[in-house]
């Protein structure tokens, strides 16, 4: 029995992954609004032109009801690109080539929570794995419509990493930064961590330079990709379903205007430097998976953009983190934080309807 308990073990995660696969096929065609905006980039990025000019342009046009163009770093092009000339060759549907690149690095994200969790725990590196591969998103909305575990797993790779080699944590750090900007919310925790800064912010340089080469054929070229894939985000206006006007709304508080809104964007991200900040240079918090919870919490009680998938982001770490503070207590403490926070995304994301509207600078819900 003790020969077979290891493969037992792996059964079980394999069961869930099972499980999660047969979900995934059958919402395998299912196509959401980011296909459009990805297959432009990809299509105008091989034919030679940049595609951020459109990306620059959708957004000063300030249109709700116009698509924004691609306002990413170009890392996903790069993957997407290659992908896309398969599809053309293959006449396999499109959706279905990138939702397999999707699928595979969810794969990666489930490695890593198993090589941090499973010697430690099994029964909780189960719990995290369930939560992950059978997150709220797939099971409340039946969707598997999005690309946030490409920056999940290299965010994850960096933490790792961090305080074993600070070049890596670096490298990985910038690679995550570069599908989508959310790891900027944990960057002093990185900063404070590394035991070689330099070396950590070289990593990470050297990859935003050799990713960039592409647009720095002249100097215009490279300011609109600057504005497209950076300062874009700055111009966006609060959307989706914001944990605090939600609240607000529904306990009946005055409604908030845009001006609120943008205080809130700066809080959202600086609130989380300083607390994290604090916690670690008093030594109060040291470990940099709790460090990171804390982080994204603050983040997602304060954000004034808060999308369907956003909270993708935070379940891995969440289950990581929430071990660390439960390791050395009750371990029920652990299990119920994964079950309170899977009820509440669920929740969430069943009770989601049109998101917030803007109405003369006045949001509502």
């Amino acid at each position: 029995m003790k020969k077979l308990l290891p493969f037992f073990k792996i059964g079980l995660i394999l069961g869930i992954f099972l499980v999660s696969t047969y979900l995934k096929y059958r919402v395998l065609d299912e196509a959401g609004g980011d296909l459009t905006i990805f297959r432009q980039a990809v299509t105008e990025f091989m034919s030679g032109k940049n595609p951020y000019s459109y990306t620059v342009a959708s957004f000063k046009k300030n249109d709700p009801g116009l698509d924004h163009g691609y306002a990413y770093f170009p890392t996903m092009l790069y993957i997407y690109t290659p992908l896309y000339s398969f599809h053309l060759a293959s006449e396999i549907p499109l959706q279905r080539v990138w939702k397999a690149s999707v699928f595979l690095v969810e794969i990666g994200v489930a490695l890593m929570i198993i090589k941090v969790l499973y010697k430690k725990d099994y029964l909780a590196c189960l719990a995290g794995i369930a939560m992950w591969f059978l997150n709220p998103f797939l099971i409340a909305r039946n969707s598997f419509v999005y690309t946030e575990p490409f920056g999940i797993l290299f965010m994850l790779l960096a933490l790792y990493y961090l305080e074993k080699n600070d070049l890596w944590s670096g490298v990985f750090f910038a690679i995550s930064f570069s599908f989508k900007v959310f790891p900027i919310i944990l960057f002093p925790v990185f900063l404070l961590k590394s035991e070689k800064r330099l070396k950590f912010i070289l990593g990470g340089a050297v990859y935003m330079f050799v990713m960039s080469v592409p647009f720095m054929g002249n100097w215009e070229n490279f300011w609109t990709y600057i504005q497209g894939s950076l300062l874009v985000h700055g111009m966006r206006d609060p959307q989706g379903r914001p944990l605090l006007f939600f609240i607000s709304n529904y306990l009946g508080f005055p409604p908030y205007s845009l001006k609120l809104a943008s205080f809130y964007k700066y809080m959202a991200i600086l609130l989380g430097w300083v607390v994290t900040s604090y916690l670690l240079l008093k030594k109060k918090v040291v470990d940099k998976y709790v460090l990171s919870v804390i982080s994204f919490a603050v983040f997602y009680i304060f954000t004034p953009v808060l999308t369907r998938t956003y909270m993708l982001w935070f379940i891995p770490i969440y289950a990581i983190g929430m071990y660390k503070v439960f390791e050395k207590k009750n371990k029920v403490w652990y299990y119920l934080s994964l079950v309170a926070f899977y009820a509440f995304y669920a929740g969430y994301l069943a009770i989601w309807t049109r998101g917030i509207r803007i109405t003369d600078g006045i949001i509502s819900l």
